[in-house]
């Protein structure tokens, strides 16, 4: 049936000239479906700009840590082009480690900062330990006026007798205080057993019997954090050196890019000129496109120089305090920089930087985006820069025996040990 309206030319009132209920009744429930679409797409917006929004200036990156992260692919091919990878192990230069490892103290101390022994009695009870161990703990610790809190000497025969699973809980808990180097600072190898993580250094047999009790893992990394233990085996100060050199190799990754004649030159280049440097590698990715079957080159050839010039070196050892506090993030934020800036040795630089200069980003992560891995109170335990799948360029604390390297994204978040995994969190340059 055809229903007709018609005004009235004295009250431009609607008459109806039929019965219109049922119109009236189909109306309503299309203008509550499309109110109920409005409103669904106004709060979809303003989700999307709640989330996408830069940190304010006053933020903490804590206040994300409720939003689930995002992890790029782990596939070799995507906007980056074909790339592959080799694996290999890095070893810090002998000169550099006789600055870096000097002869310590026999004596081991453990420090639980800004504690008393009921929070040490509470912390202790969280972790995976036995009640004859926690009880020996409690009777280790005195206190500590210095560090508003407790020390712990553990003796030798402590020590060695501790189960490597034992040893990972409460070195794990160790290290969250900064004044615990040995924990802090620990060797640390991604591989399944120590004969892979020494394997091809020929570290003599008795050095290997005094190490293997004192080993122990956490995540996919085993761990050894008791040179004090082992310092009067050595027969010679060169020995020493061989051995820690052999504790601080690094797994790390040669990562090539495979260009061919039918490889997308353009994308390519869009993908690795980032930060406006097309016209450096444009001329190199058509070369390799030009050769007949293609041909493949590290990707060190495409990034900035920052990196290009630092990747799978060692820094030398640091002379100033500036040097002292050139780490992760004075390496992330510096990723285009032609002229490093120091500024961002500063902790309060960096995250003036990250809430003004950056944007959070939670997908499809790009060349030159910072990496930020955070712990479950907010704070920022290491940062590093995306370069494509799921590699990072990253400079692992300030040591001189630690090198500027690529790792993949799952290894490095468990470079650091932690009670809850540490969350990912991207930022990407306003200016890109």
């Amino acid at each position: 049936m055809t229903t007709h309206l018609e005004f009235s030319s004295r009250s431009a009132e609607i008459t109806p000239v039929a019965d219109l209920r049922p119109v009236v009744h189909r109306m309503t429930i299309c203008l509550v479906a499309l109110t109920a679409v409005i409103l669904g797409l106004v709060l979809a917006d303003t989700v999307f700009l709640v989330h996408y929004r830069p940190l304010a200036a006053d933020s903490s990156l804590s206040a994300h840590l409720a939003i689930p992260e995002v992890w790029p692919g782990t596939g070799g091919r995507g906007p980056w082009g074909d790339i592959e990878i080799q694996p290999i192990k890095i070893c810090p230069p002998v000169e550099l480690l006789r600055a870096s490892a000097p002869v310590v103290s026999g004596e081991t101390v453990w420090y639980w900062c800004n504690t008393d022994r009921l929070k040490l009695s509470a912390q202790l009870a969280t972790l995976d330990l036995s009640g004859e161990v926690r009880a020996e703990l409690l009777g280790l610790a005195h206190d500590e006026a210095s560090i508003a809190g407790l020390t712990m000497r553990p003796s030798r025969e402590f020590l060695r007798k501790l189960k490597p699973k034992q040893r990972s809980e409460i070195y794990t808990a160790l290290s969250n205080y900064p004044a615990n180097a040995d924990q802090g600072l620990a060797f640390r190898f991604l591989g399944p057993s120590l004969e892979k993580w020494l394997e091809g250094m020929a570290v003599p047999p008795r050095i290997l019997w005094l190490l293997e009790p004192l080993i122990y893992r956490h995540g996919d990394y085993l761990f050894f954090a008791d040179l004090r233990q082992i310092e009067g085996a050595f027969s010679s100060p060169e020995e020493r050196l061989h051995v820690i050199r052999a504790l601080s190799r690094e797994s790390t990754y040669l990562v090539s890019l495979k260009v061919t004649p039918e490889s997308d030159v353009a994308a390519l280049v869009d993908y690795w000129g980032r930060g406006g440097r097309g016209k450096d590698v444009r001329p190199l990715i058509e070369a390799l496109a030009n050769i007949q079957g293609g041909h493949k080159m590290s990707i060190a050839y495409l990034l900035p120089p920052f990196a290009r010039d630092r990747l799978f070196t060692f820094p030398v050892p640091a002379e100033s305090v500036a040097d002292m506090k050139r780490d992760c993030h004075w390496t992330a934020l510096n990723f285009f920089s032609k002229q490093p800036d120091d500024r961002f040795c500063n902790p309060a630089e960096v995250l003036r930087a990250l809430t003004h200069d950056y944007y959070r980003v939670y997908s499809n992560p790009l060349l030159g985006d910072v990496v930020e891995f955070v712990d479950e109170t907010g704070n920022a335990r290491h940062a590093a820069v995306y370069i494509a799948d799921d590699f990072v360029f990253t400079k692992n604390g300030v040591s001189s025996s630690r090198p500027w390297m690529l790792m993949r994204l799952g290894e490095l978040k468990s470079y650091y040990p932690t009670r809850k995994p540490l969350q990912v969190l991207f930022y990407r340059p306003n200016n890109l």
